[in-house]
């Protein structure tokens, strides 16, 4: 593995972990059978009998949408249009002049929005099993054999 490689694969390491922690991808993806097991063990925890109160049935509703939630699969459409939408902020700050970045100090507004675009495309691309890393090398070479303009006019 080259250093270029094993420094991107480190990065999206960090990137990921810090997207599931603050709640971006599901902690796992529950199959149908799994999610009823979890629901019917929160049923079972509450006695297996009738429901007694109206606080019982709302805790049980409220676990099972959270569970619900949480075993939602990836919205694969969704995730790449986090990532248009950050490349529209890139356009948005040069549109206004590329003032200083909102959130960190030291930076343009170009900086901090393509600093995202590169943030969330890693991230997605880790959580796909995309191999960023070697295909980036793989599109460098190829691009070096390439012709001028990629053999097209202007």
């Amino acid at each position: 593995m080259s250093e270029f490689c094993a420094s991107l694969k480190q990065i999206t390491n960090t990137i990921h972990e810090m997207a599931r922690e603050k709640g971006f991808w599901p902690e796992e993806e529950l199959d149908e059978e799994t999610l009823a097991n979890r629901i019917l063990q929160l049923w079972e925890d509450t006695g297996s009998k009738p429901i007694a109160s109206k606080e019982a049935l709302q805790e049980i509703i409220t676990e099972t949408i959270h569970l619900a939630r949480e075993s939602a699969p990836t919205n694969v459409g969704e995730k790449l249009a986090l990532i248009t939408s950050e490349v529209s902020e890139i356009l948005e700050a040069y549109r206004h002049g590329d003032p200083s970045a909102e959130h960190i100090d030291g930076f343009r507004a170009t900086e901090e929005e393509a600093a995202d675009v590169l943030i969330r495309l890693i991230d997605f691309a880790h959580h796909q099993g995309i191999r960023l890393g070697e295909a980036v090398e793989a599109q460098i070479a190829y691009n070096a054999g390439r012709p001028y303009k990629h053999g097209k006019s202007v």
